[in-house]
């Protein structure tokens, strides 16, 4: 996924993400929902709202946590 608006731009569908393919209009969905509960979790004081977002609370297959290496910190 990226963050950047070329995709809309261009007027694609989908874009390449990990390995595979994901609706733009979904991309566009999870990066504005995990950006806002990141700075309400590390700006706003709002605790552990982005940590459970992203490890109980997240609904899109799409989105998963990495770690370090960029490995899936669940499966490895």
């Amino acid at each position: 996924m990226t963050f950047c608006d070329i995709q809309t731009l261009l007027n694609q569908q989908y874009e390449e993400c990990l390995g595979g393919k994901i609706s733009v209009k979904t991309a566009h969905e999870i990066i504005s929902i995990a950006t806002l509960k990141f700075l309400n979790e590390f700006l706003r004081g709002n605790v552990n709202e982005y940590k459970n977002f992203i490890k109980y609370e997240n609904i899109y297959s799409e989105l998963k946590e990495i770690d370090a290496d960029g490995e899936d910190s669940i499966g490895g």
